[in-house]
């Protein structure tokens, strides 16, 4: 005797799928209406942070960069911009960082300032930091000039550095600054209002849908059980 194959029933029917949902979507709505609440409710409890943002660019290479990168033989361009760059920083504050791939310095905070109050900082950080590296360049030229005697004085790693030193001064005094900054940006960086509603309409609609294919499944359950 052969047996025959029960033809198995359960297989999803999408138009039966579709069909089901588009009878419920009044609770498909609801799902997704108490979602996109919640949603809101989030949006006006969380505490906003954002992030200011300002490009920047290096003019003037300090006497140390230069110096630090010739004696390691690293690439010079981008070893001394980096090492001018942390002199930056460190006038700006640890709160401060660098993009990787933009000349642009961030800064993330609860409560940020004014963008004039952020421009008048920065003018401010500029002024400092070439202040600063002309007097190191000074410094420099005063050593090789007045300690170094003409044995050290003939040498090349002198000679390129009393050369290093003169370029900074002559370009710091005739108005180059070291470093200049663009205008500062200040933007919402979370929460991210639109992002999260659009996750609260998703997750309501899949926690509806979830809803409706158990209470289907339920019933359809009840009614086999019924009919045997």
């Amino acid at each position: 005797m052969t047996n025959t194959p029960v033809p198995y029933d359960d297989e999803i029917d999408l138009l039966e799928f579709f069909s089901t949902l588009w009878k419920r979507k009044a609770l498909i709505v609801g799902f997704v209406s108490v979602a996109l609440l919640m949603g809101l409710g989030y949006l006006q409890m969380a505490t906003p942070r954002y992030t200011v943002s300002v490009p920047y660019k290096i003019n003037v290479h300090s006497v140390v960069s230069q110096q630090v990168c010739e004696r390691y033989n690293r690439k010079a361009a981008e070893c001394m911009a980096l090492g001018t760059l942390d002199i930056v920083l460190n006038h700006l504050g640890s709160e401060w960082s660098r993009e990787k791939k933009r000349d642009v310095l961030t800064l993330s905070t609860l409560s940020p300032m004014s963008l004039e109050e952020y421009q008048q900082g920065l003018e401010d950080v500029e002024n400092e930091i070439s202040e600063r590296v002309l007097n190191e360049a000074k410094a420099e030229l005063a050593i090789i000039q007045d300690e170094l005697d003409d044995a050290l004085l003939g040498t090349e790693r002198v000679a390129t550095n009393l050369l290093n030193a003169k370029r900074v001064v002559t370009a710091i005094e005739n108005g180059v600054s070291v470093v200049s900054f663009g205008s500062p940006h200040v933007a919402k960086s979370s929460p991210k209002t639109a992002l999260i509603l659009i996750f609260s309409v998703i997750i309501g609609g899949v926690f509806a849908i979830f809803y409706i294919l158990i209470g289907n499944a339920i019933r359809q359950r009840k009614e086999k059980m019924t009919a045997s």
